[in-house]
C-alpha cells in the first residue's frame, strides 16, 4: 500500500479547506512495537504534532521478531537480544534515541509518546523512569491509555 508523499501532504496543508490533517502512518505490520528503518519515517515538514504509539502490554513480556517490527533496528537501539524481557527503560531508549520513535520529526514539532494498552501494567512501573523523556525534553507529553476504551487517554503528563 502506498499513501501520500510528504510533499503532497505539505501542499494539502496550504489549502484553505483543510483545518486539520490527521495521518495514520503505522507500518508496523500489526505488531505492538517498531523501530524505524533507514528510509522511515516519511514525515511531512508541515507536521505540527507527531504521536509515537507503543504497545504497553508488551512490558514484562519477551520480545522478538514475533512482536517487534524491524527487530534488528530495535535491537540496535535498545541493546536487547531475542526473547529478552521488555522493560520500561527499553521503551524510553526507543523514545530518546535519535534513530528511534521520533526520528525525522521536524524541528519545532510537538512530540507525544502514547503508550497504548497500558492499563494492565500501569502500577508495575516507576513513574520517575516513565517521566524521564518528559523531563529531558525529548517529548512534550506522555499519554497512557487504551484506544479501545473510553476515555482512550487515562493519564496525561505534560511538560
Amino acid at each position: 500500500m502506498q499513501g501520500f508523499t510528504p510533499e503532497a501532504i505539505d501542499a494539502l496543508v496550504q489549502r484553505p479547506e483543510c483545518d486539520v490533517i490527521l495521518i495514520e502512518a503505522d507500518g508496523s505490520r500489526g505488531m505492538p512495537l517498531k523501530a524505524p528503518d533507514e528510509h522511515e519515517p516519511c514525515i511531512p515538514k508541515s507536521s505540527c504534532c507527531v504521536i509515537a504509539v507503543m504497545g504497553g502490554h508488551t512490558l514484562g513480556a519477551k520480545v522478538s521478531t514475533e512482536n517487534v517490527h524491524r527487530w534488528s533496528q530495535f535491537a540496535d537501539i535498545t541493546g536487547l537480544t531475542p526473547d529478552a524481557t521488555l522493560q520500561l527503560s527499553d521503551l524510553v531508549a526507543l523514545v530518546r534515541h535519535p534513530q528511534g520513535a521520533f526520528k525525522n520529526v521536524p524541528q519545532g514539532c510537538r512530540r507525544v509518546w502514547f503508550i497504548n494498552r497500558f492499563s494492565q501494567c500501569e502500577n508495575a512501573i516507576a513513574q520517575s523512569e516513565l517521566l524521564q523523556p518528559l523531563q529531558q525534553h525529548d517529548v512534550e507529553a506522555i499519554w497512557l491509555g487504551d484506544i479501545q476504551e473510553h476515555p482512550a487517554i487515562a493519564r496525561r503528563f505534560v511538560n
